[in-house]
């Protein structure tokens, strides 16, 4: 049941709102303010080039392979970005850059100054994700990480919540990241910590898997193991991961929400042919959203964009964050779905999750 009672409270960067004001679309799974240059790989002749309205195509192709459009950084311009969001009529963005990807903003400001700024600019809620990123990303930003046990994990992650930094308090944990071949003996340790975390805090839970259905699995029961309510828990990147109706129904079963986060990315060069993976287009995850809500899941299901490479935003040609909400809610439409299930995928789930429940006692 999507659910929340009337002192529910939000925690967003600009601070705590309360559940029943939160009315507009929510995309789950947004960067902001992110550096992936971890995923950095230098094969080409635009590797290094600034992009630009010439190289954009290129770098949507083959996004890792020119750096600069792994640096998401400005605040001017991607305040600019969310503001055709709200226009479209949106509501909050999640923004889910975590330990390993987060990057001091251009002008100097903190990633969580980043964050407010855009939010009191563009007039959006923006929600921020604690936690960490893949084990290759934050073991270069603080080679201590490695070493932390569960119990350390978990506190960052509480304080992340609950104190927060440069006056900015995050509302969800996550994106959690696990390595694309195989989760790593750390990762593992750092969401022992997170689940800890969340019952402490109350706040929902957010993955990033390995390319494996055989993975997501995997870390889902090592969550409820641990005593995580897996109903606040999404599964991200549905759509690079789970191809068919028996996988992702699978992943549905286990009672977590299905996250399809790539939509916009439809391109046949995307890295992740490198595990044997095709991207499905945008029809496609309507269709297998569509089934989904036709087999009982309505109440499962978040979306987004997961932008986080620059070449994406619509400055460069891109499709920018309003890209569901104004080209693929009429596609939903003339697919079949009512008004009533896509306001459940777009609101209600959305605000179910983002309300901190109570903590375990």
């Amino acid at each position: 049941e999507n659910t929340v009672s009337a002192d529910a409270m939000i925690r967003t960067v600009l601070g705590d709102i309360a559940a029943t004001d939160l009315n507009g679309p929510v995309m789950m799974h947004e960067h902001l303010n992110i550096d992936a240059t971890c995923y950095h790989k230098d094969e080409d002749d635009q590797a290094n080039q600034p992009v630009s309205l010439h190289n954009a195509d290129h770098c949507r192709r083959a996004w890792n392979r020119n750096k600069d459009n792994l640096l998401i950084n400005s605040s001017h311009l991607v305040s600019l970005e969310v503001a055709e969001f709200r226009k479209a009529g949106g509501g909050c963005l999640v923004e889910v850059t975590t330990r390993g990807i987060r990057s001091k903003n251009s002008d100097g400001k903190s990633h969580h100054e980043a964050l407010k700024e855009v939010s009191k600019t563009a007039g959006t809620h923006v929600v921020m994700g604690a936690g960490f990123y893949i084990q290759s990303s934050w073991e270069r930003e603080d080679p201590a990480y490695l070493k932390m046990s569960a119990e350390e994990f978990e506190n960052m992650i509480v304080k992340e919540v609950t104190e927060g930094t440069d006056g900015v308090r995050c509302g969800i944990i996550g994106e959690l990241g696990f390595s694309h071949r195989g989760s790593t003996k750390a990762e593992w340790t750092m969401l022992e910590g997170a689940v800890r975390a969340m019952k402490r805090t109350g706040a929902a839970i957010t993955i990033h898997p390995p390319v494996s259905v055989d993975g997501m699995v995997e870390i889902l029961e090592f969550i409820k193991d641990k005593g995580g309510d897996l109903s606040r828990v999404v599964m991200g990147h549905m759509d690079r991961t789970a191809f068919t109706w028996e996988d992702i129904e699978r992943v549905a079963k286990t009672g977590c929400v299905v996250e399809w986060d790539f939509f916009g990315w439809e391109s046949s060069l995307s890295h992740f042919k490198d595990f044997g993976n095709e991207l499905p287009c945008d029809f496609e995850r309507v269709r297998w959203i569509k089934r989904l809500v036709e087999g009982g899941y309505a109440n499962q299901i978040v979306v987004a964009q997961d932008i986080c490479s620059k070449a994406r935003l619509q400055a460069y040609g891109g499709h920018g964050f309003a890209h569901i909400l104004n080209n693929l809610r009429p596609v939903m439409q003339a697919k079949g779905l009512t008004e009533e299930q896509i306001n459940t995928i777009l609101i209600e789930t959305p605000r179910r999750l983002l309300t901190l429940a109570e903590p375990a006692q």
